[in-house]
Protein backbone atom coordinates (compact mmCIF):
# COMPACT_ATOMS: atom_id res chain seq x y z
CA UNK A 1 0.00 0.00 0.00
CA UNK A 2 1.40 3.04 -0.90
CA UNK A 3 0.22 7.14 0.15
CA UNK A 4 1.09 10.66 1.26
CA UNK A 5 4.66 11.46 2.41
CA UNK A 6 6.21 8.62 0.36
CA UNK A 7 4.92 5.73 2.34
CA UNK A 8 4.85 2.15 1.74
CA UNK A 9 3.23 -0.22 3.71
CA UNK A 10 3.44 -4.06 3.88
CA UNK A 11 1.55 -6.75 4.82
CA UNK A 12 2.10 -10.92 4.76
CA UNK A 13 -1.13 -11.97 6.62
CA UNK A 14 -3.64 -10.60 4.23
CA UNK A 15 -3.88 -7.24 5.83
CA UNK A 16 -4.59 -7.98 9.56
CA UNK A 17 -0.75 -6.19 10.09
CA UNK A 18 0.88 -3.72 8.23
CA UNK A 19 4.68 -2.37 8.46
CA UNK A 20 6.52 0.30 7.17
CA UNK A 21 8.64 -0.64 4.73
CA UNK A 22 9.96 2.73 3.53
CA UNK A 23 9.41 6.66 4.75
CA UNK A 24 11.62 9.51 3.23
CA UNK A 25 10.93 12.81 2.12
CA UNK A 26 7.34 13.79 2.18
CA UNK A 27 5.99 13.39 -1.34
CA UNK A 28 2.68 11.39 -2.84
CA UNK A 29 2.80 8.33 -4.23
CA UNK A 30 0.12 7.14 -6.07
CA UNK A 31 0.01 3.66 -7.44
CA UNK A 32 2.19 0.68 -6.55
CA UNK A 33 2.66 -2.86 -9.06
CA UNK A 34 4.44 -5.79 -7.73
CA UNK A 35 4.90 -8.49 -10.51
CA UNK A 36 6.10 -11.27 -8.08
CA UNK A 37 6.70 -11.01 -4.00
CA UNK A 38 10.24 -9.79 -4.77
CA UNK A 39 9.49 -6.72 -7.81
CA UNK A 40 7.88 -3.88 -7.34
CA UNK A 41 7.47 -0.41 -8.79
CA UNK A 42 5.58 2.55 -7.31
CA UNK A 43 4.74 6.07 -8.75
CA UNK A 44 4.45 9.36 -7.39
CA UNK A 45 4.37 13.30 -7.72
CA UNK A 46 7.22 14.76 -9.66
CA UNK A 47 7.80 12.45 -11.83
CA UNK A 48 8.89 9.95 -9.30
CA UNK A 49 9.14 6.19 -9.91
CA UNK A 50 10.62 3.57 -7.67
CA UNK A 51 11.84 -0.01 -8.05
CA UNK A 52 12.20 -2.83 -5.41
CA UNK A 53 14.22 -6.30 -6.19
CA UNK A 54 13.86 -7.42 -2.73
CA UNK A 55 9.97 -6.99 -1.71
CA UNK A 56 10.67 -3.35 -0.30
CA UNK A 57 13.26 -3.16 1.54
CA UNK A 58 15.80 -1.42 -0.78
CA UNK A 59 14.23 1.02 -3.70
CA UNK A 60 15.68 2.10 -6.61
CA UNK A 61 14.54 5.64 -8.15
CA UNK A 62 14.28 5.16 -11.76
CA UNK A 63 14.66 8.45 -14.34
CA UNK A 64 10.87 8.99 -15.89
CA UNK A 65 12.07 12.02 -17.56
CA UNK A 66 8.72 13.62 -16.67
CA UNK A 67 7.93 16.01 -14.07
CA UNK A 68 4.26 15.64 -13.83
CA UNK A 69 1.98 14.04 -11.25
CA UNK A 70 2.17 10.00 -11.65
CA UNK A 71 -1.26 8.66 -11.15
CA UNK A 72 -1.40 4.80 -11.91
CA UNK A 73 1.81 2.23 -12.62
CA UNK A 74 1.10 -1.44 -13.81
CA UNK A 75 4.14 -4.36 -14.74
CA UNK A 76 2.94 -7.21 -16.99
CA UNK A 77 6.20 -8.94 -15.95
CA UNK A 78 9.34 -7.84 -14.75
CA UNK A 79 10.27 -6.23 -17.66
CA UNK A 80 7.36 -4.89 -19.64
CA UNK A 81 5.44 -1.33 -17.60
CA UNK A 82 3.16 1.57 -18.25
CA UNK A 83 2.64 4.64 -15.94
CA UNK A 84 0.47 7.80 -16.13
CA UNK A 85 0.66 10.82 -15.41
CA UNK A 86 -1.76 13.57 -14.14
CA UNK A 87 -2.10 15.55 -17.33
CA UNK A 88 -1.76 12.17 -19.71
CA UNK A 89 1.50 11.72 -20.17
CA UNK A 90 1.28 7.54 -20.91
CA UNK A 91 5.20 6.29 -20.30
CA UNK A 92 6.52 2.51 -21.34
CA UNK A 93 9.60 0.82 -20.44
CA UNK A 94 10.52 -2.61 -21.93
CA UNK A 95 13.44 -3.31 -19.52
CA UNK A 96 11.94 -2.66 -15.98
CA UNK A 97 13.16 0.90 -16.05
CA UNK A 98 16.70 0.26 -15.61
CA UNK A 99 18.11 3.10 -17.25
CA UNK A 100 19.02 6.32 -15.49
CA UNK A 101 18.66 3.92 -12.11
CA UNK A 102 20.48 5.71 -9.31
CA UNK A 103 22.31 3.27 -6.17
CA UNK A 104 19.79 1.23 -3.88
CA UNK A 105 19.01 2.91 -0.41
CA UNK A 106 17.36 6.10 1.01
CA UNK A 107 16.32 8.75 -1.79
CA UNK A 108 18.14 11.10 -2.36
CA UNK A 109 16.56 14.67 -2.30
CA UNK A 110 16.68 16.21 -5.84
CA UNK A 111 15.47 19.25 -7.26
CA UNK A 112 11.64 19.05 -8.39
CA UNK A 113 10.07 21.19 -10.94
CA UNK A 114 6.37 21.61 -12.21
CA UNK A 115 4.45 24.00 -14.63
CA UNK A 116 0.62 24.56 -14.63
CA UNK A 117 -2.04 25.07 -15.79
CA UNK A 118 -0.71 23.43 -19.00
CA UNK A 119 -2.55 24.01 -21.66
CA UNK A 120 -2.08 27.94 -20.71
CA UNK A 121 -4.88 30.90 -21.38
CA UNK A 122 -2.90 33.96 -19.85
CA UNK A 123 -0.25 32.93 -16.94
CA UNK A 124 1.32 29.61 -16.26
CA UNK A 125 3.51 29.46 -12.78
CA UNK A 126 6.99 26.94 -12.78
CA UNK A 127 7.81 26.11 -9.69
CA UNK A 128 10.96 24.63 -8.25
CA UNK A 129 12.87 23.49 -5.36
CA UNK A 130 16.59 24.03 -4.30
CA UNK A 131 18.59 21.26 -2.06
CA UNK A 132 21.50 24.24 -1.98
CA UNK A 133 22.43 27.90 -2.73
CA UNK A 134 22.25 27.76 -6.15
CA UNK A 135 22.50 29.94 -10.19
CA UNK A 136 18.69 29.47 -11.37
CA UNK A 137 18.31 30.44 -15.03
CA UNK A 138 14.48 30.00 -16.45
CA UNK A 139 14.01 30.71 -20.69
CA UNK A 140 10.75 30.12 -22.85
CA UNK A 141 11.27 28.93 -26.46
CA UNK A 142 8.67 28.93 -29.11
CA UNK A 143 8.72 25.85 -31.73
CA UNK A 144 11.48 26.58 -33.44
CA UNK A 145 13.91 26.66 -30.61
CA UNK A 146 14.10 30.39 -30.53
CA UNK A 147 14.45 32.22 -26.81
CA UNK A 148 11.58 34.59 -26.60
CA UNK A 149 11.78 35.11 -22.76
CA UNK A 150 14.42 34.61 -19.46
CA UNK A 151 11.82 34.91 -16.65
CA UNK A 152 14.87 34.02 -14.07
CA UNK A 153 18.54 34.04 -14.06
CA UNK A 154 20.24 34.70 -10.08
CA UNK A 155 21.39 32.71 -7.55
CA UNK A 156 18.96 31.32 -5.02
CA UNK A 157 18.96 29.54 -1.35
CA UNK A 158 17.63 26.36 -0.85
CA UNK A 159 13.84 26.12 -0.77
CA UNK A 160 10.38 26.48 -2.56
CA UNK A 161 10.60 29.23 -4.97
CA UNK A 162 7.61 30.04 -7.92
CA UNK A 163 7.97 31.87 -10.94
CA UNK A 164 5.44 33.15 -13.69
CA UNK A 165 5.41 33.42 -17.30
CA UNK A 166 2.61 35.84 -18.35
CA UNK A 167 1.82 33.66 -21.98
CA UNK A 168 -1.26 36.24 -22.97
CA UNK A 169 0.73 38.14 -25.45
CA UNK A 170 2.25 35.41 -27.32
CA UNK A 171 0.14 33.34 -30.31
CA UNK A 172 -1.17 29.53 -29.43
CA UNK A 173 0.79 27.24 -30.51
CA UNK A 174 3.93 24.94 -29.02
CA UNK A 175 6.64 26.25 -26.72
CA UNK A 176 9.20 25.28 -23.85
CA UNK A 177 10.67 25.98 -21.09
CA UNK A 178 13.83 25.62 -19.81
CA UNK A 179 15.35 25.39 -16.12
CA UNK A 180 18.81 25.46 -15.27
CA UNK A 181 20.30 24.97 -11.86
CA UNK A 182 22.94 22.63 -10.48
CA UNK A 183 24.38 22.57 -13.76
CA UNK A 184 21.93 20.82 -15.18
CA UNK A 185 19.00 21.77 -17.50
CA UNK A 186 15.16 20.33 -17.16
CA UNK A 187 12.99 21.19 -20.06
CA UNK A 188 9.07 20.63 -20.66
CA UNK A 189 6.74 21.79 -23.38
CA UNK A 190 3.85 24.36 -22.70
CA UNK A 191 0.71 24.51 -24.98
CA UNK A 192 -0.68 27.90 -25.19
CA UNK A 193 -4.27 27.87 -25.76
CA UNK A 194 -7.00 30.54 -26.29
Amino acid sequence: MVGDDDVILHTNDGGTTWEYQFESINRYLGSVSFVDSLNGWTCGSYGQIYHTSDGGLNWEEQESYCWEGMGKITFVDEFNGWVTSAFGAILHTNNGGMVGVKEPGLLPAREIIVAYPNPVRYSMIIEYELINEELVTVKIFNNLGQQIDILLQEVQIPGKHQLTWIADSYPPGLYFYSVNMNNKTSTGKIVVAR
